[in-house]
């Protein structure tokens, strides 16, 4: 089992048995789900399918003005797609860990936006490139 993926698991087991917290500040807490993804097929001859995938990772809300917040998030996220040339499947496989940025602003009736950016790096891959370069 390669890093990723034991840091992937024990996150999802702390994900499990813990929710948010609350602190003096601010809210931190986990986040889970499951992702899917496509990719853009370089040939006609190709076609590109969702697959599932997981993303994990923590998240923290600091308030800054009264209907502003600053909401971090340092998540583990799988893009995975499925390649079909022909009779031919290939799993197409992307893991980055994410560093969205965002501004947290309330809407109405407990309803909040976010904008903001997130940065993203891959550190696995299989199917896609030779190499991580070649996708960043």
């Amino acid at each position: 089992m390669t890093l990723m993926r034991r840091v992937a698991v024990a996150l999802l087991f702390v994900a499990l048995s813990a929710g948010s917290v609350r602190a003096e500040s601010g809210t931190f807490g986990i986040a889970a789900g499951v992702t899917g993804a496509t990719l853009s097929p370089p040939d006609t001859g190709e076609s590109i399918t969702m697959a599932p995938g997981l993303a994990i990772g923590f998240h923290a809300v600091i308030p800054i003005l009264k209907s502003l917040s600053f909401e971090p998030e340092l998540m583990y996220v799988q893009k995975y797609s499925r390649r079909t040339t022909g009779s031919t499947m290939t799993d197409l496989q992307i893991e980055y860990v994410e560093l969205p940025l965002l501004a947290k602003m309330p809407l109405f009736w407990g309803i909040y936006m976010t904008e903001g950016v997130s940065l993203g790096f891959p550190v696995e891959m299989h199917g896609v490139a030779p190499n991580l370069s070649q996708i960043t």
